[in-house]
């Protein structure tokens, strides 16, 4: 069995998720992997794009891991994928937030899960979405909806949050 658990606060409020191998049969922790931009082993995630010197101090305040969904096996290598929020990435604005969906894949000692590739959505790169928000928070709410519409392909629901009147609003 596998469990990820998200520390959104951790590395300054940068964020990250670790990912844990259980034992079968104490359900111990066989393995970790740290998903971070400022972890310092191979599955340290370039979240952003930038150079690694200036990557670990352009996460700060993203809270990635602060929600986590699900999403099967995407990519068919049998091993489940997963997306996670980081609401206060500022892609577009100012804690406008975003989802990365990582593709998870086995590999390393002590059956060790790592990244294999993974996308970064935000209001700002899907066409439709609404406009980046000032402290909208996308990913604030994450869901995995499963293949509603039969293309084969797993709906997520995000949530982001709107502070000017204190409403929230499922951003798609």
């Amino acid at each position: 069995p596998a469990l990820a658990v998200g520390a959104p606060r951790a590395h300054n409020n940068a964020g990250a998720v670790y990912l844990l191998i259980l034992d079968d049969a104490d359900w111990s922790a066989r393995s970790a992997t740290e998903l971070s931009s400022s972890s310092r082993s191979a599955a340290a995630l370039d979240l952003e794009g930038h150079p690694s010197s200036a990557n670990a101090q352009s996460q700060l305040g993203d809270s990635f891991g602060a929600t986590m969904a699900p999403l099967g096996d995407v990519d068919g290598n049998g091993v489940p994928d997963l997306a996670v929020g980081a609401p206060g990435d500022d892609d577009g604005a100012a804690d406008a937030g975003a989802v990365h969906v990582l593709l998870l894949g086995a590999g390393g000692s002590g059956g060790a899960i790592g990244v294999l590739s993974h996308a970064k959505l935000s209001t700002s790169t899907i066409a439709g979405a609404p406009a980046p928000l000032s402290g909208g928070l996308f990913g604030l709410g994450l869901s995995a909806l499963g293949d509603v519409n039969g293309d084969r392909v797993v709906e997520l629901v995000v949530g982001r949050s709107e502070f000017k009147d204190e409403r929230g609003e499922i951003a798609f």
